[in-house]
């Protein structure tokens, strides 16, 4: 049902686009809003996931989720992001056992920095810190009661995008190194687990080819190594995990807005789930429309 109202969606979003000659900037792989500037992206991601946990037990997560990215322009070289969700979320193991959680994300706080721009420098070069403050509480859930969505800790990242405009072509590498400080989760009856730091390591690349003024595709390959941690003292391994993205951007007004549509699929291998259980075969795809408009 939740994948016929998306495509649904992407056919009535289409019918509106309008015949444009002009670049529909706001779509470009480095868009930055100018200064006082701002860009808001309202999407609605769908998530479905199937792995098998350290039981040899076959789970599935369906995840349902609203988002809202808020982008500023600070000055000609500065930007800064807002990026909070809101997501309801179901597991269920073996059809017979299901939780349920829902809540807000904590909010991503992130602010980038553009060292070189394509008009001054022929390429484009953005460093990146974010900062996502533990704000809600990480409550696990159980058959009776609904549990959160937080991460139960701070998370820090640092990173760089690097790319060009070869004519209708942009590409886009990416670097970012992201830090989990201990995080801890409570269950229904007050037991309290704890997770020790780990850093991530991401590195990926990004491509958009603009077939006229008024559509652009993306296409993306993003690979994150895990780091090791522990769960109430006793080590995990990390892991490592690939994502093939896609997108399909509509533009309705030349750098004012547009309507995108996306697909996404993460194959994970050697790592942790949400419920802290060892899992293997663990394979995730993401449906998703968005909206973005510049004020």
């Amino acid at each position: 049902m939740k994948k016929a109202l998306l495509f649904t969606s992407i056919i009535a979003s289409n019918s509106i686009i309008t015949n444009n000659a002009n670049a529909g900037d706001i779509t470009h792989l480095f868009y930055k809003p100018k200064a006082k500037q701002i860009v808001s992206e309202t999407s609605y991601n769908v998530y479905e996931q199937d792995y098998e946990n350290s039981s040899s037990t076959d789970v599935t997560v369906e995840k349902a989720e609203i988002r809202e990215i808020i982008n500023y322009g600070i000055s000609s070289k500065l930007s800064f992001n807002l990026d909070i969700a809101y997501q309801e979320k179901e597991s269920t193991t073996l059809g017979s056992t299901a939780v349920e959680s829902d809540g807000l994300t904590n909010p991503k706080i992130e602010t980038k920095y553009r060292v070189a721009n394509q008009k001054d420098d022929g390429e484009f070069f953005d460093f990146k810190l974010s900062y996502t403050p533990d704000l809600f509480d990480y409550d696990e859930a159980s058959t009776s009661v609904k549990g959160s969505v937080a991460a139960g800790g701070d998370v820090y990242s640092i990173g760089i995008d690097y790319g060009r405009d070869v004519k209708k072509l942009t590409y886009k590498v990416n670097f970012d190194a992201t830090y989990y400080d201990d995080a801890k989760s409570t269950a229904t009856n007050g037991t309290t687990t704890t997770y020790d730091d780990r850093t991530d390591i991401g590195f990926g690349l990004k491509t958009q080819y603009r077939f006229s003024d008024m559509i652009s595709a993306n296409a993306g390959i993003t690979k994150n190594l895990k780091g090791n941690s522990s769960t109430d003292g006793v080590s995990s391994s990390g892991g490592n995990s690939t994502t093939l993205s896609t997108k399909l951007n509509f533009i309705i007004d030349p750098e004012k807005s547009a309507i995108s549509v996306s697909f996404s699929q993460i194959d994970t291998d050697d790592t942790l789930s949400n419920n802290s259980k060892y899992t293997s075969g663990d394979k995730t795809t993401k449906y998703g429309i968005s909206y973005k408009y510049k004020f």
